[in-house]
């Protein structure tokens, strides 16, 4: 059903929690990013990987690997 005009709405979107296991300077947007590794959510196995620029990052408090 179509959301109707003056509805209050927010983006739902994945939470993704992990380690940073690599990073590099991204020339583009002139800052750094990173290869954060989470849990596997798929089944196959392995960990995930992507990676994220640092304006979309923030650390977790007490939380170092």
């Amino acid at each position: 059903m179509p959301i109707k005009l003056g509805t209050a709405v927010r983006q739902k979107v994945k939470i993704i929690e992990g380690v940073v296991v690599e990073r590099k300077f991204h020339e583009t947007h002139d800052q750094m990013e990173y290869l954060v590794e989470s849990p596997d959510d798929d089944g196959d196995g392995t960990p995930q990987t992507r990676w994220m620029l640092e304006r979309d990052l923030e650390e977790i408090p007490g939380e170092v690997k």
